[in-house]
């Protein structure tokens, strides 16, 4: 599973190249697509009941938006996943509508209709999402990202000007403290003493 590491800036700005993120071909616009994302811990609290995980998802629920560049044949790559999942959605309810208001001969069998599409919608949901350009990790800095095209990954590493975003340290604005650092943008200001 190819993956990325993208700043804020560079997910919610237009700073991105113009390489499609999920083949690697030209990119003729850029999606707009939210994301949030819970820690994989706070799911633990669903078994204390569903109120207190949702208060806690509340707090440490983080927001992204990626302006992702695509091509034109994977323009709605979201879009068609949440459709399926929706439909099958849709399915499943149905299923429990004709389930309940059926006659009885046939309730047991559309019970069991229900429960086999309650399966089929999660394992639709769980294949669109894992099959999607989607985060595994979201802070308040950056985003990891899944299932992104390797030409994109490389294009933005050239587009960086080499320097990836697990080296960034190394760059001269990170360096530690007490080490020489070079004046940069926004560096400019008033200094009494000179």
């Amino acid at each position: 599973m190819p993956e990325v590491r993208l700043s804020r800036v560079e997910a919610e700005s237009d700073y991105l190249p113009r390489i499609c993120m999920r083949c690697g071909a030209p990119a003729t616009q850029a999606v707009e697509r939210n994301f949030s994302y819970v820690p994989t811990w706070a799911y633990l609290l669903i078994l204390c009941g569903l109120f207190p995980y949702l208060i806690v998802a509340m707090f440490v629920q983080e927001h992204i938006r990626l302006a992702a560049p695509l091509c034109a044949q994977h323009q709605n790559h979201w879009s068609v996943r949440r459709f399926w999942t929706w439909a099958a959605f849709l399915v499943m309810l149905g299923l429990a509508f004709l389930g309940m208001n059926g006659p009885n001969e046939v309730r047991e069998l559309l019970c069991l209709g229900v429960f086999l599409g309650f399966v089929g919608w999660a394992a639709v949901a769980v294949v669109a999402n894992e099959t999607s350009i989607h985060p595994t990790e979201i802070t308040i800095d950056d985003m990891r990202l899944v299932q992104v095209s390797p030409a994109f990954i490389a294009a933005l590493h050239r587009y960086r000007g080499g320097v990836s975003a697990a080296n960034l340290e190394e760059q001269e604005y990170f360096q530690p403290p007490g080490a020489e650092k070079h004046p940069g943008p926004g560096d400019q200001f008033y200094d009494p003493r000179s």
